[in-house]
């Protein structure tokens, strides 16, 4: 008989119901989600998904997975989303500066795989700022090879990947990140980029909150209050889980970010009048062979503002 009040904002639910709905329809894809989360505290403020269903005719409902909650149920390899928390292990652990530099002169071979950019354009000498800014695979496959099997995974364990995030909601799936010492070469240079490893909707956004909250993962959460029949209230208190990079890397890695929107791939962020942090994603689907689909990509976009103080 208790009540339970959620951390939804109903404006900004409303607001990416919208958007999702006009956004999927627009580029005929298969489904969408937006998440939209305080960085601070883990309060989760919208979480949409497209096509949906109407929870007083579920019985209507003809194809079973929109009743799914993807956002915690479905895993992905996130792609260059995936690239601001490699970058910000190699930052913190003194390998690389923003202003580093690589050579990019060409595809790379990497054990029997070759590895190119996403748009077949090879720029020369980088700075580690640039590989974000153009979501360059090659310069991230560097930093992956700077960085090595154990420190990448301790880092990428310390974001919180590879367990669940422990939101109340039912279903959230237990995503698995190998042991170093079952890493090969590729799988290294792969992870640099976001492929090779899978994360949930949740999971991608909580490791982002991160660099925006100062380097601290928070724990999501979508339970507000709960008032039990007698009238007595049990508040949710947020929860820091780790400090997972340093105040000064994540302040570093969140101003790369902002100069992606600013002068990188992902221009179609900006919004007049904010500094916003973001990072483009475009990650390649297996298919039933397991091989990658030529056909089917997942897009996605990540991001948090304004800068330097993020709602």
């Amino acid at each position: 008989g208790s009540d339970v009040m959620r951390t939804i904002d109903r404006v900004v639910q409303t607001f990416a119901e919208q958007e999702l709905r006009t956004g999927v329809e627009r580029y005929r894809a298969e489904r969408g989600s937006i998440l939209v989360m305080n960085p601070k505290t883990g309060a989760i403020l919208a979480m949409a998904t497209y096509p949906t269903f109407d929870p007083n005719s579920y019985y209507a409902v003809r194809d079973a997975r929109v009743q799914t909650n993807p956002i915690v149920s479905d895993s992905f390899e996130p792609g260059s989303i995936l690239k601001p928390a490699v970058m910000a292990a190699a930052i913190d652990s003194a390998l690389v500066t923003p202003d580093s530099t690589f050579v990019d002169s060409g595809p790379i071979n990497v054990s029997r795989f070759k590895i190119n950019t996403f748009d077949g354009k090879h720029l020369g000498v980088q700075t580690m700022t640039q590989a974000l800014e153009q979501s360059n695979n090659i310069g991230m496959v560097h930093v992956a090879q700077k960085l090595g099997a154990e420190r990448m995974y301790d880092y990428l364990r310390r974001f919180g990947l590879g367990e669940r995030t422990g939101v109340e909601l039912e279903g959230e799936t237990q995503t698995n990140l190998k042991e170093p010492q079952k890493w090969n070469e590729a799988t290294l240079a792969t992870t640099g980029f976001g492929q090779g490893i899978v994360v949930t909707p949740m999971q991608a956004l909580d490791t982002i909150n991160a660099i925006a909250n100062g380097g601290v993962l928070t724990q999501p959460h979508i339970v507000q209050t709960i008032k039990s029949a007698s009238g007595e209230e049990k508040e949710t208190v947020p929860a820091s889980i780790r400090q997972v990079i340093s105040p000064k890397t994540a302040e570093t890695v969140s101003a790369m970010m902002v100069s992606v929107i600013e002068n990188g791939v992902a221009t179609l962020a900006r919004v007049p009048g904010y500094y916003l942090a973001g990072k483009t994603g475009t990650a390649q689907v297996a298919d039933d062979e397991g091989k990658y689909s030529k056909e089917k990509k997942i897009i996605t976009f990540v991001g948090f503002g304004p800068v330097p103080d993020p709602e």
